[in-house]
């Protein structure tokens, strides 16, 4: 997405047109993206600290910890959310792919000797 729209910026600068409805939504997608950006460096997870004979009792037991059943489902169902999301992602890069690829604005010129 982010290469089409840088597409289709070059070519209003090179048409000296533009578009508010365009330039705005543009101007309103940067702004969500750079506030998802601060959230993301200001979360300051929380870290649990164990005493030292917590942490000698967890280590003495051989057998692996033991998960909730919730969280084993919530894990399923990030995982084929996240699968999901993935193939979402991937037919998006191809189709804008296919978009730049096929634009006849962006085809060589054929050279006339």
């Amino acid at each position: 997405m982010t290469s089409l729209t840088k597409s289709v910026d070059r070519w209003h600068q090179q048409q000296g047109v533009s578009d508010p409805e365009q330039l705005l939504s543009y101007c309103e997608y940067i702004l969500s993206k750079i506030t998802e950006i601060r959230l993301r460096i200001d979360y300051v997870p929380r870290v649990a600290n164990i005493s030292e004979d917590e942490f000698i009792t967890l280590m003495s037991d051989p057998s692996p910890p033991q998960k909730l059943p919730e969280l084993t489902a919530k894990e399923e169902t990030f995982e084929v959310q996240r699968r999901k999301l993935v193939k979402l992602n991937t037919a998006l890069k191809n189709l804008d792919w296919m978009c730049l690829v096929s634009d006849p604005r962006f085809l060589k010129k054929a050279d006339k000797n």
